[in-house]
């Protein structure tokens, strides 16, 4: 299936300045780098908005991931990104529904490395399970406390770190890097499978 109300996405620009190509912000990790490396910048910002909500349009959704308790849906869409230098990757995007939104909004998007599975015990935290923070770290922009929930939002390859995105009521989502110590699973998200669709 293709991303429903694809027409109707929106990114919010701080998600690309302050985010995506922002190597100022501790919580990129490598982001601003990579789409360097397309040939983004800040100062063409409006491109790298373009084409995020043109990958969304074109490619399907690869997974479904339903909120039950904010009447939530997300959806992860993949396939190829290309930069305006012509280099090309493949890349995941990140979608959520909110009820009271008009459309898909934009949460994250980063590189795909296809060729090596992820390694994921059976017992570990999975991809979109919702998880409370159960360190302070005060230091961190914006300062995420202990108590704090949020939705992990990729398990990087082979490791102890998790990717997690905090929504806050008065300002954007952040988005944090996390170690498995540091948090704990309150709820597990089923996963919904979709296969692609033909090009």
């Amino acid at each position: 299936m293709m991303l429903p109300d694809a027409d109707k996405a929106s990114i919010h620009p701080h998600k690309i300045l302050r985010y995506l190509l922002d190597p100022t912000n501790p919580n990129s990790r490598g982001k601003p780098a990579f789409y360097g490396r397309l040939g983004y910048t800040r100062e063409t910002w409006g491109r790298l908005h373009d084409d995020l909500l043109m990958h969304a349009r074109l490619y399907p959704v690869r997974q479904i991931v339903e909120d039950s308790k904010r009447e939530a849906v997300t959806y992860v869409i993949e396939g190829e990104l290309i930069g305006p230098n012509g280099k090309r990757r493949q890349l995941r995007s990140v979608w959520r529904r909110e009820p009271t939104s008009l459309g898909p909004r934009f949460v994250t998007a980063y590189p795909l490395a296809p060729s090596k599975p992820k390694l994921i015990k059976e017992t570990a935290v999975k991809e979109y399970d919702t998880i409370e923070v159960t360190d302070d770290h005060l230091d961190w922009s914006p300062p995420l406390l202990r108590g704090t929930t949020g939705v992990i939002v990729d398990l990087p390859e082979s490791s102890d770190i998790a990717v997690v995105e905090v929504d806050y009521p008065e300002a954007d989502p952040a988005v944090y890097m996390l170690h498995r110590d540091e948090m704990r699973v309150i709820e597990h998200h089923a996963v919904t499978m979709t296969p692609g669709d033909a090009h």
